[in-house]
């Protein structure tokens, strides 16, 4: 494969010189320039190369003053006659048989260099157009200005010399650069001056240049962006192995198959560590058998969430049927069944949605799955999963706390050692939290909320999903103060109610900050 190494010059152009010095050029100056291109050129022909894109923008002089040239992108290998082709150039500097697609040699180089050092002597390049066309009778006809009347110390021979190398017709040129070069250079001024010249000009330059402009503030990134879809299934899995960890842990520490010493512990003045075999249900008596089911369902929820989730609650039943929690038992059996089959086993995220709840719950911000469910679903599955999720909050809250927003992890998380009692505490615990119209206005304002976040978010914009977020969240802190007002009972507007409504609220309006609702409703592949 063949390609090309370049030094890194770092520099200025000679156009870009030119400009700035405008009348400021000297003939020391230009001696330095032609001087060096046109050995560069003698060094290129040497080894059968015709460069054929000689002018001031392919020309670059750095701090010291040395000039490169650069640029061979149009060059071309002379053949044995000393002859090449090429398909291009710059208008202005390439000669006529240049622009004809003609035969060219090292005389169509040296045609390119007089017109740079011409147009750096008389400030002009006659040789410009728009076309070929104009470019060809600009040559032919051009009215060039004596170079020597441009200069009060030039000698009067530069300009037979210039006019020669700039000759229309090859054979009236110089057979080469060395014979140009070897006539033009007495003429000019001092090289080694006009280096030490440029290297200040480029220097002064630089010294001049403004500040460079600060640099744009990077675009922002939303978070969610930077999570991307796989850090979004990591989070997504790790949530449904915490939820599906929460409820196995509860579900085996109320798995008791010893039911008489476990009776006698508990009607004993004995502590707790009596009856230690059965207090602490499965890991108590099979602890082998406990860890290593809590280990499958984690895993299961890590994997495969919308299984892990029948599994879990399934799990919970089984702890209720243990403890004689028929009613509660049956219902959470029938709903968790039915729900699962028809919308559950279709959706991960549903699914994870709906194991969450005893997880938040234990702690008192059930609220957030409601919000959550409203900012990832699409409206039917965002009320599928609050409606779920309210079905397995009043069942935690039958655990002793009877409030469907907090279930009381550390007092409710083992219930009574003897089943009877245990069973029917759970069942009147049940009853109770379903009695609670305080209960009901939350449950409502969770359906609310999830169906106003999630079809405000359908219009798609920033604005709209913020405007989704407030609205779920006046649902949620709208719902814990309804009843408390309507009845003047504000002693149910306990910090935990207050809190455990503000805080999901808040978290529904970070998450449309974040655009993580206009994220999940891509279309695959679009995030």
């Amino acid at each position: 494969m063949a390609y090309v190494i370049m030094e890194y010059v770092e520099g200025k152009t000679l156009a870009k010189i030119m400009r700035e010095l405008d009348n400021d050029i000297t003939l020391d100056m230009i001696a330095s320039v032609f001087s060096s291109v046109s050995h560069a050129l003698e060094v290129a022909h040497k080894a059968g190369i015709l460069h054929l894109d000689i002018k001031p923008e392919n020309v670059i002089v750095n701090k010291e003053g040395v000039v490169k040239v650069t640029d061979f992108g149009l060059s071309t290998l002379m053949d044995a006659s000393g002859q090449g082709e090429t398909g291009g150039g710059t208008i202005g500097y390439m000669p006529l048989e240049q622009m004809r697609q003609q035969r060219l040699d090292v005389r169509t180089d040296e045609w390119a260099l007089a017109s740079l050092t011409y147009e750096m002597l008389s400030g002009k390049n006659p040789f410009k157009a728009r076309s070929l066309d104009d470019a060809e009778s600009a040559i032919e006809g051009a009215e060039l200005v004596i170079p020597s009347l441009c200069w009060e110390d030039i000698d009067e021979s530069v300009d037979d010399i210039m006019f020669d190398a700039l000759s229309p017709d090859m054979d009236g040129r110089y057979p080469d650069i060395e014979a140009f070069a070897e006539d033009l250079m007495p003429l000019l001024g001092s090289a080694r001056e006009g280096k030490t010249q440029l290297a200040k000009a480029v220097k002064d330059s630089e010294s001049l240049r403004e500040e460079p402009a600060p640099r744009p503030p990077k675009p922002y990134v939303p978070f969610i962006d930077r999570l991307g879809m796989r850090g979004s299934n990591i989070v997504m899995r790790v949530s449904a192995a915490l939820g599906a960890a929460m409820l196995g842990v509860v579900a085996l520490l109320n798995f008791r198959f010893d039911f008489t010493q476990a009776s006698q512990a508990a009607s004993s003045s004995q502590t707790i560590e009596a009856g230690a075999n059965t207090v602490f249900g499965l890991f108590s008596t099979v602890p082998i058998a406990a860890w290593a089911i809590l280990a499958v369902l984690v895993a299961l929820a890590a994997l495969w969430p919308r299984f892990a989730m029948p599994a879990g609650y399934g799990l919970f039943v089984v702890a209720l049927f243990f403890n004689q929690a028929w009613l509660p038992a049956f219902l959470l059996l029938a709903g968790t069944g039915a729900w699962w089959w028809f919308f559950g086993r279709r959706s991960d995220m549903m699914a994870t949605l709906v194991m969450l709840q005893p997880l938040f719950g234990s702690i008192g911000f059930a609220a957030l799955v409601p919000v959550l469910s409203g900012a990832l679903l699409d409206i039917r599955d965002a009320v599928l999963a609050a409606g779920m999720a309210i079905l397995s909050a009043f069942v935690m809250a039958s655990m002793g706390s009877g409030d469907i927003m907090n279930w009381e992890v550390v007092s409710n998380f083992i219930v009574a050692v003897n089943p009877s009692i245990a069973g029917a505490s759970i069942s009147g615990g049940f009853v109770e939290s379903l009695s609670s119209a305080q209960n009901w206005v939350v449950a409502a304002s969770w359906l609310a909320a999830a169906a106003l976040y999630s079809l405000i978010c359908r219009k798609g914009t920033h604005v709209f999903d913020i405007l989704a977020s407030v609205a779920a969240a006046a649902c949620i802190v709208g719902g814990v103060l309804v009843v408390p007002l309507a009845t003047g009972n504000l002693g149910l507007l306990t910090p935990l109610a207050i809190s455990g409504s503000i805080v999901p609220a808040l978290v529904g309006v970070v998450f449309a900050l974040l655009d993580v609702p206009d994220r999940v409703r891509m279309a695959p592949g679009e995030w």
